[in-house]
């Protein structure tokens, strides 16, 4: 990946270093995907799991069971993600559009099987897509930045987390409102 990203580098971040234009939006955007990811979808999951088993139901080894499927999923998606980024620029648009649409999967799941299956699909997605947007990211910015950029990145892990937790007290009043949370996160 280095090889082939040191010309885009360039191309980006110029022969002055100096921030490339665009390369703020880029971040945010990148911090957006890692609130959405990680911090609403991944870690609201056990927020949202006492509607989720009331509504699918299954037990909480069941559950746990899904959940380690899924960040296996993940580990794949993140060790495979440097040989998309050689064949394609479009990475974070597919793999987050793969993303999105295992989290309206699983909002329409039938039973624990199926909601497992569209988690997992949704933590392969979501491996591929967050180091693809950090190495783009990263590359975009210029090198004295990256410390300040990868903090933005992160960033947004807390502001989705924080946002899903809000939501908490909504999730559990309702059986079913752990589906419209899923797939008004994908949206």
């Amino acid at each position: 990946m280095a090889i082939a990203s040191k010309s885009r580098t360039a191309a980006v971040t110029g022969a002055t270093g100096n921030r490339a234009p665009g390369s703020w939006a880029l971040t945010l955007w990148s911090s957006a995907i890692f609130g959405l990811q990680i911090g609403a979808a991944r870690l609201g999951y056990g927020l949202a799991l006492p509607a989720i088993r009331h509504d699918l139901h299954g037990n909480y080894a069941a559950y746990g069971t899904l959940n380690t499927a899924s960040l296996a999923g993940y580990l794949v998606g993140a060790l495979l993600a440097p040989y998309a980024l050689r064949y394609s620029g479009r990475v974070v648009l597919w793999s987050s559009s793969v993303a999105a649409v295992a989290l309206i999967a699983s909002a329409f799941a039938a039973d624990v099987f199926w909601f497992g299956v569209a988690r997992s699909a949704f933590g392969l997605a979501s491996g591929v897509a967050l180091v693809a947007a950090a190495a783009e990211t990263l590359e975009s910015v210029a090198t004295s930045r990256r410390g300040t950029a990868s903090a933005v990145m992160w960033a947004g892990t807390g502001v989705g987390l924080a946002a899903s937790a809000l939501g908490t007290g909504w999730l559990l009043n309702g059986a079913t409102h752990w589906r419209v949370a899923s797939s008004s996160l994908a949206l």
